[in-house]
């Protein structure tokens, strides 16, 4: 589930029944830092011998700060706003900017976590669980057995991207393999709706015949490109199914965290959390900014979030909240929310709110990373909107991943997003 951090509001419903997942992560704000308008390299952390080196790998401050901070020598990556706990997304995500960045240690020992302690030692036979830590008797490990199919999608994805940019096909067959076992179990037909992802194999089809749905965890770029590489047409189908019910799924041009679809095949608000986007729904904005720019998939999703996009606009804040079915947003969001809507914002020729946001995102900058204390996903979050706008990595149509590197640029300069300096 993208569980990855708690989400404020969402519960997800597991074999055992529903587990609330949600605190909110409210990112500090820290208005006596202001982030020098200059380049300059962040001097690296010292005397972390627990935590993975950054010594050896393309200069992206922010990347290295966070595996410094948050991956651990053994390549889990520990959530500290929420008791220390590790999800698979979180997992899923270190994967992913470890390819991106050509850390290929850090690639290799977080697969080898996932698979040891999220997928019972073997990734061919089992999807990883989505959530490990403290049990009630003091011991570590897995706490929910369910998986989490946006995790599942981008591990699988950055395996077959590995293999492509590496030149590694034990790594492209492993996420092919994966990539039929989510097929198998977490890809599924509604009547009257089409073809759909289920956030997880069990607990999310409810009595009476309603399916609950998460508009975040389909990454358009994700679907793309396992277009390609299945082999069968569900990928497209899922997210075509996607882009016809947008109209339903946010009537007022904001994207809830969940919703539902009856036995019929409409869409409803869900009957758990409501017509409410915010933690979860923050990504759905994200992925449809890093489409390539004259993308028709990205013009139709801008199209139907355009009210978010209009609210930042006019106010110059992300905001914490939106209720898509009555149309208001609230509240202020923390720093990676503002890092997420960078790049659509960019895609629209918003400038000024880019500049603004990014004057937000100085602010909160605190010892290389975002907010006081650092959240796990507001850093997240900025590695995805500012490793964008840096040209770090982009898309293709088909969406392949795309690194400066392969073409021949120098991968430590990005002059289109100052870094967030170690003070």
């Amino acid at each position: 589930m993208t569980p990855g951090q708690t989400r404020q509001g969402a519960g997800f419903l597991s074999g055992r029944g529903v587990v609330t997942k949600m605190n909110p992560r409210r990112s500090g704000w820290n208005p006596l830092i202001l982030l020098p308008l200059l380049w300059a390299m962040a001097f690296p952390f010292a005397g972390f011998p627990a935590y993975v080196s950054a010594a050896n790998s393309p200069i992206w401050p922010l990347w290295d700060h966070f595996r410094q901070t948050f991956l651990q020598g053994d390549g889990r990556v520990i959530d500290r706003t929420d008791h220390d706990k590790t999800t698979s997304e979180g997992e899923a995500y270190t994967l992913f900017f470890s390819l991106v960045s050509g850390d290929r240690k850090s690639f290799r020992i977080v697969l080898s976590w996932i698979r040891n302690n999220l997928a019972q030692g073997d990734l061919d036979r089992h999807l990883p669980a989505w959530l490990w830590g403290r049990r009630p008797d003091g011991k570590w490990g897995i706490l929910d057995i369910n998986s989490a199919s946006d995790a599942d999608c981008w591990i699988a994805y950055s395996l077959i991207e590995a293999g492509r940019i590496w030149n590694r096909p034990d790594y492209a067959s492993q996420g092919r393999r994966l990539l039929s076992l989510i097929e198998k179990n977490e890809v599924v037909f509604l009547e009257g709706y089409g073809w759909a992802l289920l956030p997880g194999p069990w607990g999310f089809r409810l009595p009476g015949g309603m399916t609950r749905l998460n508009p975040s965890y389909l990454a358009p770029e994700i679907l793309l490109r396992l277009t390609s590489v299945s082999h069968h047409n569900r990928w497209k189908e899922i997210l075509e199914a996607a882009l016809t019910h947008m109209n339903a799924i946010a009537p007022h041009g904001f994207v809830p965290d969940w919703f539902a679809v009856t036995r019929d095949g409409l869409v409803r608000p869900d009957p758990v959390t409501g017509p409410i986007g915010s933690y979860d729904a923050i990504r759905a904005y994200l992925w449809a900014g890093l489409l390539p720019s004259r993308n028709p998939v990205q013009k139709r999703l801008l199209a139907h979030m355009s009210n978010m996009f209009r609210d930042v606009e006019r106010r110059f804040r992300a905001p914490l909240y939106a209720n898509t079915v009555a149309g208001w947003t609230a509240g202020t969001g923390p720093a990676g929310f503002s890092a997420a809507l960078l790049p659509g914002l960019r895609a629209q020729g918003k400038t000024k709110a880019v500049s603004e946001l990014r004057l937000l995102l100085s602010l909160a900058c605190h010892k290389g990373l975002y907010g006081t204390p650092p959240a796990y996903y507001d850093q997240v979050l900025a590695l995805f909107g500012t490793g964008f706008l840096d040209a770090r990595f982009s898309f293709d149509g088909n969406g392949n991943l795309t690194l400066p590197v392969a073409k021949g640029m120098t991968p430590a300069f990005h002059p289109n997003f100052p870094a967030c300096q170690s003070h």
